[in-house]
This record gives C-alpha cells, sequence and structure tokens, in this order.
C-alpha cells in the first residue's frame, strides 16, 4: 500500500478457492471512491466463464472492503 499524491494505490491477490487460480488487484481510492481497478487473472486457463466472473466478482468485493476500511482513514489524514 502506498500514497500517490491524494490517493491511495493498494495491491493484493485473491485466491480461487477450488482451483489454482487466482486474481491480482490493483486498486487506486481517493477517499470518496475507487479512482481505478485494475484485475488480472492467474492460472484461469481451465476455469469456465461462470467461475470466472465468481474471481472477478470477489476480487471487485475485496476492493471495496479496502476502500471502506481505509476512506474514513484517508478523510481524516487529509482533513477533508
Amino acid at each position: 500500500m502506498f500514497v500517490l499524491g491524494r490517493n491511495l494505490v493498494t495491491t493484493f491477490t485473491v485466491h480461487h478457492d477450488q482451483s489454482p487460480a487466482s486474481a491480482d488487484v490493483e486498486c487506486m481510492f481517493s477517499s470518496t471512491r475507487i479512482e481505478d481497478l485494475k484485475i488480472s487473472l492467474r492460472n484461469h486457463h481451465k476455469l469456465d466463464t461462470k467461475l470466472k466472473d465468481k474471481l472477478y466478482q470477489q476480487a471487485e468485493q475485496e476492493a471495496e472492503k479496502s476502500f471502506k476500511q481505509n476512506s474514513i482513514h484517508m478523510s481524516e489524514q487529509l482533513n477533508i
């Protein structure tokens, strides 16, 4: 996790529980919203579309959690 201007950038990996597939996630957010979200699937070649979609959803949910956990702290630090 690092600060880029007034935005916070965090990276993490979400693992699929039934296969070796995972999603590498890079999330940049301000104190009010997610500004940019990049999701890259790894080892997903044997997953069907439904399971790939589930992995994308898990990654998006984790990004939302990270945003919610850090947005209040960011607002306090930036005096917004």
